[in-house]
């Protein structure tokens, strides 16, 4: 894609999809070298601003690094948990498969309407999906959006999009800009037990996460569940520049 699409859609996020795209597909491999900053301008007609700002998200989520007078690389998969940016990307480029489990229009919970802030009576859409590697199942992830944006998102968006956030900000054009969490142990119900193989009982992590847009205007709600063998939840925190006297 070098003709971007005018809309509610960013064009640094258009740029920084179309790069994952190959990244992702294989087009450009880790160790690859991408354009440069001007060749990149040309490419998508766009300013050097533009294309920083794309450069710099895929560079958050660690999959590009530059090295100053060489260029900008592809980098090698990280093998670790460790995160940066949104959870389901991070879940997405490490799990081998998604098991959908439900698809359907509900009755949101007291939680879900809080966190949505829905009108009375509204009903939301819910996506309950199970994440493998290499055949077991180490995540399992319920989605909840308000009724105007569930119209706008199908199964089939997820899977070829790969990442569930994204697939919201690619269908509805609501830029994702900030999340709340919450991580809290809890014990795993019979059903949970079963989607995770775990004995009933057994203590998870459970993260509760909201999403919003640059309006700060909620999109999404995420629930996961973690196998606790399966799954390591790694922060990195650092510390803001000061002074030293």
């Amino acid at each position: 894609m070098s003709k971007l699409q005018a809309g509610p859609i960013p064009l640094y996020y258009q740029i920084q999809e179309d790069l994952l795209a190959q990244i992702r597909s294989g087009k450009l491999a880790p160790g690859d070298m991408l354009m440069t900053e001007d060749e990149l301008c040309r490419k998508y007609s766009v300013s050097r601003i533009t294309v920083r700002k794309a450069l710099d998200r895929l560079e958050d989520q660690e999959l590009i690094h530059r090295k100053r007078g060489l260029g900008t690389f592809v980098a090698q998969p990280s093998k670790s948990f460790r995160y940066h940016g949104s959870l389901e990307d991070t879940l997405a480029a490490n799990g081998d498969a998604k098991v959908f489990l439900v698809d359907r229009w509900a009755k949101p919970s007291p939680y879900v309407a809080g966190e949505l802030k829905t009108e009375p009576g509204e009903r939301i859409r819910h996506f309950e999906i199970l994440l493998l590697e290499q055949g077991n199942a180490f995540a399992h992830m319920q989605y909840f959006l308000p009724g105007r944006f569930g119209k706008q998102i199908d199964q089939a968006d997820i899977e070829s999009i790969g990442s569930f956030s994204r697939a919201v900000e690619t269908k509805t054009g609501h830029v994702i800009s900030r999340a709340e969490q919450a991580i809290e142990p809890v014990l795993a119900d019979r059903d949970m037990a079963r989607h995770l193989d775990l004995a009933p009982k057994t203590a998870l992590l459970r993260l509760l996460r909201t999403y919003f847009d640059q309006a700060n205007v909620p999109t999404h709600v995420a629930i996961v569940h973690c196998h606790p063998h399966r799954y390591r939840y790694r922060v990195e925190l650092l510390a803001k520049p000061r002074l030293v006297r």
